[in-house]
């Protein structure tokens, strides 16, 4: 009986700290954007139940030869790092960043790493998205 109520417990705490993800919400798939240009990445952070604290964003760019390479892996071009400062009242944040002008054109993967903490405890947790864009 105490393994049942140990497994529910241990699988209700790791639903908990799985589903506190970020999400990239812009610039959307497939976008093409201008090397020496601006553009805005809008990263998301639900509104959590629990204590949330979340330490940094790191943004960046990596040109693509053939499949795309996991942030996990490779960051690329950093646009952008430091902290992750929401709109007032909202649970995401606006970044303008600009793609490196002398960056290669072609399939690119704009890469997002976002190190928070939840609970009470402070469960460190790490996010990698990424999403696949041309740069012209």
């Amino acid at each position: 009986m105490f393994f049942v109520k140990a497994l529910v417990y241990l699988t209700t705490w790791l639903t908990l700290v799985f589903a506190q993800s970020a999400q990239l919400l812009a610039p959307p798939a497939g976008t093409t954007l201008k090397a020496g240009s601006n553009f805005t990445v809008q990263v998301e952070m639900g509104g959590y139940p629990e204590n949330i604290d979340t330490v940094a964003i790191v943004i960046g760019l990596m040109h693509c030869t053939g499949t795309c390479s996991p942030p996990s892996q490779f960051m690329g071009s950093i646009l952008y790092q430091g902290p992750y400062t929401p709109v007032s009242g909202q649970y995401y944040a606006n970044y303008s960043v600009a793609v490196p002008s002398g960056f290669q054109s072609g399939t690119a993967s704009l890469n997002v790493i976002d190190f928070f903490m939840v609970g009470a405890s402070y469960v460190p947790v790490i996010d990698y998205l990424n999403v696949t864009v041309t740069v012209s």
